[in-house]
């Protein structure tokens, strides 16, 4: 974890920056990796005494120095100013998987402001910490009550930012046509607010949502205009971001040339700048690629490596991303074993996340192996599986591609049992 340590430190130095000043920087010196002085007292207790002991402390030196920075930024900076930073370090924190922290910072907030557009932030942050957790009931309860107080205040800006992020959870539900709807809905409103950063996330979730409904063109216009702002204002993390989606629809449409190309300046740009999550999710999508021109050991090494990527940042769906990959890979290379070992833990990871779209491509691949094993009940049953996810998702072509390969097995099933007959 020490990497993924090392990236939230940095992002917390960088907001600092924004705040304070050199003198105070000196002040509020964020190392979250110290440790107790090793003296010989180890030596001097027992085993048992030493097991017990034995536990990371990396999440209560980051709170005792998020604690910390609260109390001198509340000191240092005017209300105003200082209700900016601690929601941006909510939202660093949340980022970051620090959702306890967050939680807690987004609570505070919420307590001890008058100013109804800040509680409404504080709502908003909050919503987005139950939606990391797939607590959607309570998500949704919270971007209600911020829409609310928006809509009184006529904020077009925070009216933008709810429905896109009710727009994000219908994703993760699985409804992928009612996230369109919220994220249409959401543009409109971030088109009246003229906030460029805004209207360029909104657009890049336009462009992922219509890139799986199959929708190419679609997609590839909302993903360049994101492109276009994220560069007019040097945002080179989202430039590489943006890369990785225009890639992934390419990708997804056989334009194989193309997705490479962004793939590679995605990577090229997250190389430069120690982008590491973005370079992560880059390298399993380079993977694919490698695995769809047959090139399958350069498939492997990127695979590996953006699994040893993903362990170090805790991000569990990435994870469960590499295993389907690295699952496919052990297939083309005829190790039906590791390749059904893979499959499963990516269900299960996908599973235990919710995630409706995960479980049904993990769930297509494992009925993919089996088929090719002869195993025509169970990938039937897996296939099943996976058209009740992409139905529940409204991914119209992934259901026309499965309910094809349906038919197709249940016919190598009818022959399978006539000749067990004779």
């Amino acid at each position: 974890m020490q990497e993924s340590l090392t990236i939230f430190e940095d992002e917390i130095k960088n907001l600092l920056k924004e705040y304070f000043v050199e003198d105070d920087l000196k002040r509020l010196v964020f190392d979250s990796s110290h440790s107790l002085p090793n003296d010989d007292i180890s030596a001097k207790i027992s085993d048992l005494y030493k097991k017990q002991l034995d536990i990371r402390i990396e999440e209560a030196s980051e709170r005792l120095q998020i604690d910390r920075t609260i109390t001198f930024a509340e000191k240092k900076l005017d209300s105003e100013k200082f209700f900016d930073f601690i929601l941006e370090l909510g939202t660093v924190c949340n980022n970051a998987g620090k959702l306890n922290l967050a939680q807690e910072i987004f609570n505070k907030v919420n307590r001890k402001t008058s100013d109804k557009n800040i509680k409404a932030k504080s709502l908003i942050g909050l919503a987005d910490v139950c939606s990391r957790r797939a607590n959607w009931t309570r998500s949704i309860s919270l971007v209600t009550e911020a829409e609310s107080i928006y809509k009184e205040t006529n904020n077009k800006a925070g009216i933008a930012n709810c429905f896109n992020l009710l727009g994000s959870i219908s994703g993760e539900m699985g409804d992928i046509e009612r996230a369109k709807t919220y994220f249409s809905q959401s543009l409109v409103f971030a088109n009246e607010s003229s906030e460029k950063q805004l209207n360029a996330k909104i657009e890049t979730n336009l462009g992922v949502i219509n890139s799986i409904l199959g929708n190419t063109d679609e997609a590839v216009e909302h993903l360049e205009s994101a492109l276009i702002i994220y560069k007019e204002s040097n945002d080179l993390k989202r430039v590489a971001e943006s890369y990785l989606n225009i890639g992934l629809n390419f990708l997804q449409s056989d334009n194989r040339k193309s997705a490479l190309a962004a793939f590679d300046k995605g990577i090229e740009i997250s190389l430069d700048n120690q982008f590491i999550s973005v370079l992560a999710v880059l390298y399993i999508a380079k993977s694919q690629l490698l695995i769809a021109q047959k090139e399958i050991y350069a498939a492997k090494e990127f695979a590996d490596k953006a699994l040893s990527l993903s362990h170090a940042l805790d991000d569990k769906l990435s994870i469960a991303e590499i295993y389907k990959v690295r699952g496919i890979i052990a297939r083309e290379m005829n190790d039906s074993q590791t390749a059904e070992s893979y499959l499963m833990i990516s269900l299960r990871i996908n599973t235990k996340q919710r995630s409706s779209l995960g479980i049904a491509e993990a769930s297509a691949e494992i009925a993919s192996l089996y088929n090719e094993q002869g195993k025509y009940e169970l990938s039937n049953n897996y296939y099943l599986q996976a058209l009740d996810f992409y139905r529940k998702s409204n991914a119209k072509d992934k259901v026309i591609k499965i309910e094809n390969l349906i038919r197709l097995v249940s016919t190598q099933l009818d022959t399978a049992e006539v000749q067990n007959e004779q």
